[in-house]
C-alpha cells in the first residue's frame, strides 16, 4: 500500500492534496516519509507543477543520503513500476480506520489507557473527512464566473493586520490555516494580539485559546490594544476603558485557557461559540499524543487545517522558530521549530517574524512570507511594534 501511495502522490497533485488531510505519513517506514517529504516539499515550492520528477528525487536523495543512494534507488525503481488503483483513496481511508480500529481496541483491553480520546478523535476526524468529500457542497461543475468573482472579491474576505499584512495577502476566507512563528520573544503575541483586535473592530467573532501566558495577562493585553491605551491609564479609567472597547468588539471575544488542551475540546468550544476566526497560542502546545515533536506539530498542523475546513473559520496558529531563526530577520520554513514538509504543506500562509540586534534597537520586526497560497507573493517587510497598546504598524 506504501508504494501504491507514493507512486500516485508522485504522480498526481490532486491525489497528494488528498491523502495528505488524512495524515497518512505516519505509516510509512522511514524512506517512505523521506520521499514523502521531499514531494511535499516539490509541491510547496512550486505551485504549477502537477507531478513530481523522479530524477529531482534521485538528485536529492545522492546529495542528502549518499550512503543509502542504491536503496532509495531500488525503491524508486519499484514505484515507477507500482500501478495505482482507481479507488485509492478509498482503500486508504478503509486502511487507516482499521489501524485505528485495532490500536483503540488493544488500548481499552489494557489497564493503561492513555491514548484512548487521542485515537477516538483520530477516528472521528477521519469520518469527517469522508463525510465532507460526500458533500455536494464541495463539489463545483460549471459554477457560475460572477458568483465566483462574488465570492472572491475583498469585502468577502477577512482583512489581515498590519495593513502591509493585508496588502501582501489580499486577506484571507474562512476554511484558511494560518500559522504565525518566530524565536522567543519576538513579538509572537504581540503580534497576534493586534490582529485579533482588526478583527473585533471589523464585526468578526475571535475564539481565542490560550496556553502559553496566563490569561488575565492576555486579556488585559487585548483591552490595551482595543482602547489604544497602556496598561496604566486602563487602571486609572477602568469606567471609560470599558465603554471604548464595547464599541470595538470586545464583547465578540472569547479567551480559554487551555493547559494543554485537546482540539476536541477547541470543537467543543466553536460548537458553542460559533466564531468566524479561532487563534491557538500556542499551536504546539496542543496534545494530539505521544508521537515525537515532529510528528505532534505535523498532527496539530493536520487538525486545525481540518477545524478549519468543517467549520468554515479562519484558523491562525502561533508556533517557535528553532535556533536557526536567532538574530535573523527573513525566516523561512526551514526555521520552524520541530517541523518537516509536512508540517507546512497543512498551512495557507506561513508568517515569520523575524529581528536582529539593530531592528531590536528600533522597535522593529521583519515580517517574511516563506509560504503564501493566498496571493503567492513570498515577500518581506518591516514593521514597528508598541509594546505600550499592543500594535504593529505598517513603516
Amino acid at each position: 500500500m506504501e508504494s501504491k501511495i507514493l507512486s500516485s502522490i508522485i504522480k498526481n497533485r490532486e491525489s497528494f492534496n488528498q491523502l495528505c488531510k488524512l495524515n497518512i505519513r505516519d505509516s510509512f517506514s522511514d524512506p517512505g516519509k523521506f520521499i514523502y517529504d521531499l514531494v511535499s516539499e516539490f509541491y510547496d515550492k512550486d505551485t504549477d507543477i502537477n507531478f513530481v520528477d523522479l530524477d529531482l528525487i534521485e538528485q536529492r536523495i545522492n546529495r542528502e543520503l549518499p550512503k543509502q543512494a542504491t536503496l532509495y534507488k531500488g525503491i524508486l525503481q519499484t514505484l515507477t513500476q507500482t500501478t495505482s488503483s482507481n479507488n485509492l483513496l478509498d482503500e486508504v481511508i478503509a486502511l487507516k480506520k482499521d489501524s485505528i480500529a485495532r490500536e483503540l481496541s488493544s488500548i481499552l483491553l489494557s489497564p493503561q489507557r492513555n491514548n484512548a480520546l487521542d485515537l477516538m478523535e483520530e477516528y472521528k476526524s477521519v469520518e469527517d473527512f469522508v463525510n465532507n468529500s460526500d458533500d455536494d457542497s464541495n463539489l463545483l461543475i460549471g459554477m457560475d464566473v460572477q458568483e465566483l468573482v462574488e465570492d472572491l472579491k475583498s469585502e468577502n474576505k477577512i482583512k489581515l493586520f498590519p495593513n502591509s499584512l493585508q496588502e501582501a495577502t489580499g486577506g484571507a476566507m474562512k476554511g484558511h490555516n494560518i500559522l504565525v512563528f518566530g524565536r522567543p520573544e519576538v513579538g509572537k503575541s504581540l503580534f497576534i494580539i493586534n490582529m485579533i483586535g482588526g478583527f473585533l473592530h471589523n464585526g468578526l467573532k475571535v475564539l481565542f485559546i490560550e496556553n502559553e501566558d496566563p490569561i488575565k495577562s492576555t486579556m488585559s493585553r487585548v483591552v490595551c490594544r482595543l482602547s489604544e491605551t497602556g496598561i496604566f491609564d486602563v487602571i486609572k479609567k477602568p469606567k471609560d476603558i470599558q465603554k471604548i472597547i464595547k464599541t470595538r468588539g470586545y464583547d465578540n471575544l472569547v479567551l480559554k485557557s487551555l493547559s494543554p488542551g485537546t482540539f476536541r475540546e477547541i470543537q467543543s468550544l466553536v460548537d458553542e461559540y460559533s466564531p468566524d476566526v479561532v487563534v491557538i497560542n500556542q499551536l504546539r502546545n496542543i496534545w494530539v499524543g505521544k508521537e515525537g515533536k515532529v510528528e505532534q506539530m505535523e498532527k496539530a498542523a493536520t487538525f486545525a487545517r481540518n477545524m478549519a475546513k468543517k467549520n468554515d473559520l479562519l484558523v491562525i496558529g502561533v508556533t517557535q522558530a528553532g535556533d536557526s531563526g536567532s538574530n535573523k530577520l527573513r525566516l523561512d520554513m526551514g526555521d520552524i521549530d520541530f517541523s518537516n514538509t509536512g508540517m507546512p504543506a497543512q498551512m495557507d500562509l506561513i508568517v515569520g517574524i523575524g529581528s536582529n540586534d539593530e531592528y531590536d534597537g528600533k522597535g522593529w520586526r521583519m515580517i517574511s512570507l516563506p509560504k503564501n497560497k493566498l496571493s503567492g507573493d513570498h515577500i518581506y517587510f518591516p514593521v514597528l511594534i508598541d509594546p505600550k497598546i499592543n500594535k504593529v504598524i505598517s513603516i
